[in-house]
């Protein structure tokens, strides 16, 4: 495990689940919903929880076909995540322990990962990539940092997002309230929502309970957030998603280049008593 420390916060990441982030505890309260998969689940992003990243592409495909490099890349036999609908889904880095860090401090840490030197990853997504992810605190703050590497001749498809388990250990799910891009703040309440929001100039998503507020702020590399809020569940998963559901598939993505990578920010504000 590695863990990181400001005034304010404590996060911990697990390297062997795929860099996920396990905790973010503001005082002694955590603000993750934890993980509560076995051995043999550790590829599943809703068992591991936390906040994992989703890449090569974040939520889920149309279908198990899309083309890559003139040809097309079939999914079909690959053992890999997929919605009820048998959809593929989260991508496939839940569950790699192949992530090398490279800078570590008390409040900061960089990691990255060479995708195409997994099998599964490389038949799922053929391109020579890299992808790096810089997570730092700052007083009541996380700030992430991810970085698409193009490390061979071509470019390289950017889709991947991230999947905060968030929480608010002060309050019922019941009795908080979500403020959305372009919305005013509403009651979570009980039943399912999952649903994409488009961004424009408001990037911003605020989830308050009675003791804290949570703001997520995306910076403009993510086009898009994906809200999961399903019944029965206590937390609220606001995700940056650099491109919409399905991107990779219809083309409606931006790119890593060759000497151009491609990088994008989002930052966690905490407000309120710890």
């Amino acid at each position: 495990m590695i863990h990181l420390a400001s005034d304010g916060l404590a996060l911990a990441l697990d390297p062997a689940r795929g860099m996920v982030a396990t905790s973010l505890r503001h005082g002694d309260e955590e603000l993750l919903a934890p993980s509560r998969a076995r051995r043999e689940e550790i590829v599943r992003v809703d068992t591991v929880r936390g906040m994992p990243l989703l890449a090569p592409w974040a939520n889920r495909l149309p279908g198990d076909r899309y083309p890559a490099h003139g040809r097309t890349v079939d999914l079909g036999a690959l053992p890999i995540e997929r919605d009820p609908a048998g959809l593929p889904l989260h991508g496939t880095l839940t569950g790699r322990g192949d992530w090398v860090v490279l800078e570590h401090r008390r409040d900061a840490v960089v990691a990255g990962v060479q995708l195409d030197e997994d099998a599964v990853t490389a038949a799922a997504f053929p391109f020579a990539a890299r992808l790096q992810v810089e997570w730092r605190l700052g007083g009541d703050a996380l700030e992430v940092t991810t970085t698409l590497l193009a490390t061979g001749g071509d470019v390289v498809p950017a889709c991947f997002g991230w999947h905060p388990y968030l929480v608010l250990p002060d309050a019922d799910r019941s009795a908080c309230t979500v403020r959305l891009p372009g919305g005013a703040p509403e009651p979570v309440g009980p039943d399912t929502v999952d649903k994409p929001i488009a961004l424009a100039d408001d990037r911003e998503a605020v989830l308050a309970g009675a003791r804290r507020t949570l703001t997520l702020t995306l910076g403009p590399g993510y086009g898009a957030l994906q809200v999961w809020m399903p019944a029965g569940e206590p937390f609220v998963s606001l995700e940056p998603m650099v491109a919409p559901t399905g991107a990779l598939a219809t083309g409606h993505h931006p790119v890593a280049r060759p000497g151009a990578p491609y990088r994008a920010t989002f930052r966690l504000d905490v407000r309120g008593t710890a």
